[in-house]
């Protein structure tokens, strides 16, 4: 349980992933690039 997305991609079940396609952090549940970004677009992070 306590899971940020709907996959957990760590331990054995690591191993029955071949390949993820696209943003690891979206995959998790937090999709840093996309947020990043929003960050910046409100003046709250700047680069």
């Amino acid at each position: 349980d306590d899971k940020a997305g709907a996959y957990a991609v760590q331990g054995l079940g690591a191993g029955l992933i071949e390949s993820i396609d696209g943003s690891f952090t979206n995959v998790i549940g937090l999709p840093l690039v996309e947020v990043g970004r929003a960050l910046e677009e409100a003046g709250l992070l700047a680069r």
